[in-house]
């Protein structure tokens, strides 16, 4: 699959290599069920390769894992043919499936649960406060030294 903001785009390839079919999904929970519904329509879905499954294809890779389906992270497609047929959805989902048929991509994707996400995510809180706090100080004292001498001064 092919992960954008808005859109999934998926294809479906036999084991033989074969070419199928593809489609694009919204990126909602109702978007991911249609998509899983669809994949199962064409029989077996034995894995499922997903690009930025730590990004846009979070959602989906959860969805897809919940329902026992075998998820597969999967690189960008080649730059260079990228560059010789354009960036088209439908063309990196296949690429997707074909990395993961030819077992070029075979990484398991991390799913954002667990105790790992949940120190992350208190790791990058705490960050993101201390740099607000440095900044709101720097504020402060750059008011500080441009501020008028007294405020009760009269001009001239």
């Amino acid at each position: 699959m092919d992960t954008h903001h808005d859109t999934h785009h998926a294809a479906i390839v036999r084991l033989s290599g074969r070419r199928v079919t593809d489609l694009e999904f919204p990126t909602t929970t109702a978007g991911h069920t249609a998509l899983l519904a669809w994949a199962r329509s064409h029989g077996r879905v034995h894995a499922a390769g997903i690009e930025g499954t730590n990004s846009y294809g979070a959602g989906l890779t959860r969805h897809l894992h919940a329902a026992g389906i075998t998820v597969v992270e999967v690189n960008q497609p080649d730059r260079r043919q990228r560059r010789q047929h354009g960036k088209p959805d439908p063309l990196d989902a296949y690429a997707a499936a074909d990395a993961v048929m030819s077992q070029r991509a075979s990484a398991a994707p991390k799913l954002g649960t667990g105790i790992a996400e949940a120190v992350r995510a208190l790791h990058t809180t705490r960050a993101g406060a201390v740099k607000t706090r440095t900044a709101t100080a720097n504020q402060l004292k750059s008011l500080l030294v441009t501020a008028p001498g007294s405020a009760t001064s009269s001009g001239p």
